[in-house]
């Protein structure tokens, strides 16, 4: 019923929610954009939670992590969350020293999504039975 993508770019890392099943067409227009509304309120949640959990030197890493991009469609629902820096990823993923050593990955995205993702997953299966779906 709901697919959980994380996807990787140059700038850092994104996570997009996505929602995608064959009944949606009909549950989004009967539920006249709740499902939307429901993906906003979670990606922004995401990006809060993230902020929370992201280490922090300058500050400029959490201040660039934004939600952005919530569109919906008759069968899709997807929202853009990430950091807006070139390390991000390297911060997300963990890296190599000059040195030779290695320095784990924080995965404060994936954090970020894993509080989050419960939640919005409740929220879906109750709009789901409301709608008589």
């Amino acid at each position: 019923m709901r697919q959980v993508i994380r996807k990787v770019d140059r700038n850092g890392v994104s996570v997009e929610i996505t929602i995608d099943t064959d009944r949606m067409e009909r549950m989004y227009t009967q539920a006249g954009g709740v499902f939307a509304k429901m993906t906003q309120k979670a990606a922004f949640d995401v990006e809060r939670q993230a902020k929370i959990v992201c280490p922090v030197d300058t500050g400029n890493l959490a201040n660039s992590i934004r939600a952005e991009g919530v569109a919906g469609g008759a069968t899709r629902v997807y929202a853009d969350i990430g950091p807006h820096t070139d390390y991000a990823y390297f911060v997300e993923m963990g890296h190599k020293t000059r040195s030779g050593g290695f320095v784990p990955g924080r995965y404060f995205m994936q954090k970020g999504l894993d509080a989050v993702k419960d939640d919005y997953d409740r929220a879906i299966r109750y709009a789901v039975q409301r709608l008589g779906v």
